[in-house]
């Protein structure tokens, strides 16, 4: 990906800020901190999993 940048240790909020509006193609979400994206992740995986063990149902809602 092209807009990423090197990390630095101690990175503001307003430093990831000005790199956030920098950015050729910002995120449309960024999720600032240690805990957002680990959390973020955790929950999206647990939605991943369930949408994987009903993926036979949604399909036949599909029809032929």
């Amino acid at each position: 990906m092209e807009n990423r940048l090197p990390t630095r240790p101690g990175i503001s909020l307003g430093d990831a800020l000005f790199r956030l509006v920098d950015a050729l193609e910002p995120p449309l979400r960024l999720l600032l901190g240690k805990i957002g994206y680990p959390t973020v992740k955790a929950v999206y995986e647990q939605r991943l999993a369930t949408w994987e063990a009903w993926n036979e149902v949604s399909t036949a809602a599909h029809g032929q």
